[in-house]
């Protein structure tokens, strides 16, 4: 999972790395750097519904 700016193509140059997710991953399948998400949304970023999910999901695996 990436930043970037909207105007880049999907695929294209991004600002910062801030997650990875592996579907099929047996254990570890998402890991999130939440403080670099913060810091990033609270530039304005914006998270797509999938990574918005993925965020919350996070959140909560955190508080357990």
């Amino acid at each position: 999972m990436v930043v970037t700016d909207k105007l880049n193509p999907r695929d294209g140059r991004f600002l910062e790395l801030v997650g990875t997710y592996d579907p099929m991953g047996k254990q570890e399948g998402m890991k999130l750097k939440l403080d670099r998400i913060d810091h990033w949304i609270g530039k304005g970023a914006k998270a797509s519904e999938t990574v918005a999910g993925f965020i919350r999901k996070a959140r909560r695996s955190a508080k357990s």
